[in-house]
């Protein structure tokens, strides 16, 4: 039976949602690869202060599955696109400064979801890649870039058409990279990609063609205080979903084996904490019994540099398909998306790292 990651938006609306706080994991596939080996976790992270739920003016209508980016030089947040059942996708830019939200009307990309976005602080803007468009059927293959007043499409070659990549700057290579994600053979079958590529602000370099095995829903980090760059989970449509953790080496990926640690997830959301100068993952899905329901964690996990410790007492706001960010202007992670497949409206969530 497909895994509900397989599914379109339209039939996830009205799945039962199973809210658990993780336990430990079961195994997952692991693919032949060079391991390091890590020692278990022997503490656990303290919580910082909770989430509160921001009253903000109009903003963002409902969607799913958006993107998201911190943008340093200008110091807002910057959203664009995602994906309404039974509607379709859209195309609206939409910047948050904490206080109000602001439209950016003018060219934008085409409608999609899917896609990726991150900021880059060598050149000082938002980087976008890739997505879908469910109702016209077509893949989106483009790079784009946000100066903080408009976007710009590069036409260039780079990665093949996909969505849901893991996709983040890598300050050691002092470029954007991205790896993995869900792709379309010629022929219309589906494809999960385990390239990495980069982003130099003028072309795309392929970087490595294997390593992590294929998957969408990844996430990647950097680790500013060990200076790497982190990838975790994952899944496939062949009910593999993943729980590793990999690294990036001069010589490609590194596989971390821990025990313990997360269950096996999609969609989790990866980012470095400046209060505890560690990367920490926040929530994700997986299927519920069957492969029908969707599972949401509510969890949270910080990395100690060789293994994953949980975090006692998560507040997480129970948030489907959301995303989050570093706003380092104000020091708060911001949480966006809405509650249930039910919702009316999407949902801003703040707090102090």
């Amino acid at each position: 039976m497909r895994n509900i990651f397989g599914v379109g938006l339209i039939a996830w609306v009205g799945s039962v949602l199973a809210v658990a706080q993780t336990a430990a994991p079961a195994s997952a596939p692991t693919p032949a690869a060079t391991t390091a080996l890590a020692s278990a976790p022997t503490t656990a992270t303290a919580p910082s202060s909770d989430w509160t739920r921001i009253a903000v003016p109009p903003g963002p209508s409902l969607r799913f599955i958006t993107a998201m980016a911190f943008d340093e030089a200008r110091g807002n947040t910057v959203l664009f696109g995602g994906d309404v059942p039974r509607v379709g996708v859209i195309g609206e830019t939409w910047t948050w400064d904490g206080k109000t939200w602001q439209r950016h009307p003018g060219p934008e990309p085409e409608p999609r979801y899917g896609h990726v976005m991150a900021y880059d602080p060598e050149r000082k803007n938002v980087v976008l890649f890739g997505g879908y468009d469910r109702g016209k059927k077509i893949w989106l293959p483009e790079t784009w870039i946000w100066d903080g007043a408009a976007w710009t499409k590069h036409a260039v070659a780079g990665p093949s058409p996909r969505r849901n990549p893991a996709f983040t700057y890598n300050r050691g290579r002092r470029a954007v990279m991205l790896w993995g994600g869900f792709g379309e053979n010629p022929d219309g079958s589906e494809i999960f990609l385990q390239d990495t590529w980069e982003w130099n602000g003028t072309e795309w370099k392929q970087l490595a063609t294997d390593g992590p095995p294929p998957a969408y829903g990844s996430e990647m980090a950097y680790d500013h205080a060990a200076r790497r760059l982190l990838l975790f989970g994952g899944n496939d449509h062949s009910n593999n979903v993943y729980n590793h953790t990999w690294r990036w080496t001069k010589d490609g990926w590194l596989k971390i084996e821990t025990t313990g640690g997360p269950a096996p997830r999609g969609g989790a959301q990866l980012l470095f904490n400046p209060r505890t100068q560690r990367v920490h993952l926040y929530g994700g899905f997986s299927p519920g019994e069957g492969g029908r329901n969707l599972k949401v964690h509510l969890d949270e996990w910080s990395w100690n540099g060789t293994a994953w410790e949980e975090v006692k007492d998560p507040t997480q706001p129970p948030l489907v398909f959301p995303k989050m960010i570093y706003d380092s202007a104000r020091n708060r992670l911001v949480y966006f998306g809405p509650r249930t497949f039910q919702s009316q409206e999407s949902e801003v969530w703040e707090k102090q790292p």
